[in-house]
């Protein structure tokens, strides 16, 4: 956040994040028909918002980004840093992914700790959608893990399936175990 730029939490940023992603595709070394996007927390945010964007690339992963800012802003204080009146119902709208599913494109892959759940229902509610008008979109929340802990064992699994070069499917089962 110390970047040039104004701050605006989940707006303009996307358009900063959808830029990067386009200048990284036009590079000599990048293949841009094998482009990822993954993110943790705010960046897992980001990815979900990008993938509402329709933006075309190989798979997307979110690990306990927030679907809706709604449920972030429920305490009237968000991440400490908003930017923006917490109560406003359009603000909080136009920053979550969960209206913008019916535009996900790409697979899309939701991961989240059971043990600190704290945008599942979002989550569900977005799946729900997703179901509905057969988006590819997948979430999953692992019992045993936490915000935190998901990170490692998951991002070796999701490496070794990019490294297979197939589309990439996740289950809950290879993620329990």
């Amino acid at each position: 956040n110390d970047n040039p730029g104004d701050f605006e939490l989940f707006y303009g940023e996307l358009n900063d994040f959808l830029a990067a992603i386009e200048f990284a595709r036009a590079l000599p070394w990048v293949d841009p028909e094998r482009v990822y996007i993954a993110g943790h927390h705010t960046g897992g945010t980001i990815a979900l918002l990008a993938a509402g964007t329709g933006i075309e690339c190989h798979a997307i992963f979110s690990f306990s980004g927030a679907p809706t800012m709604a449920t972030v802003m429920s305490d009237v204080e968000g991440y400490g840093n908003t930017t923006y009146n917490p109560r406003s119902y359009n603000d909080n709208k136009m920053r979550s992914s969960v209206r913008y599913t019916k535009f996900i494109n790409t697979p899309t892959f939701y991961i989240e700790g059971g043990k600190d759940s704290f945008y599942w229902n979002d989550a569900k509610l977005m799946q729900n959608l997703a179901d509905r008008f057969d988006i590819p979109f997948h979430s999953f929340n692992i019992p045993v893990a936490n915000t935190f802990n998901i990170l490692a064992p998951f991002t070796g699994l999701i490496a070794k399936k990019i490294a297979a070069d197939q589309p990439i499917t996740l289950t809950q089962r290879e993620l329990e175990t």
